[in-house]
C-alpha cells in the first residue's frame, strides 16, 4: 500500500468536522502524512507528525480556494503554522 502524502489528502478530502485532522511530516505536498483522530495526542500514533489541520478547517479553505487548487491550500496551511 502506497503511503499517503498531504497532497493526497488533500485531494480526496477529510469529514468537514474538528473530530479528525490531518498530520503530517511538513508542508510539502509530497509530506508523508495520515487522518488522525483529534481526541488524542498527535492523533493517537506517536510518530513525529505534526497537526497540520483538522477537517472543518480544511473544508473551509477548500470553499475558498477550490479543490484543484491544493498548492494554494498547502500554503496558506503552513502560513497560519508560521508562529506555532
Amino acid at each position: 500500500m502506497k503511503a499517503l502524502t498531504l497532497k493526497d489528502i488533500i485531494d480526496n478530502g477529510l469529514e468537514y468536522s474538528t473530530s479528525w485532522a490531518i498530520y503530517a511530516d511538513g508542508f510539502l505536498s509530497e509530506s508523508p502524512a495520515r487522518i488522525g483522530s483529534t481526541q488524542f495526542e498527535n492523533g493517537g500514533i506517536m510518530d513525529g507528525k505534526k497537526l497540520i489541520c483538522n477537517g472543518q478547517e480544511l473544508g473551509d479553505l477548500i470553499q475558498s480556494w477550490g479543490p484543484d487548487d491544493v498548492e494554494a491550500i498547502i500554503d496558506e496551511l503552513a502560513e497560519d503554522h508560521k508562529c506555532s
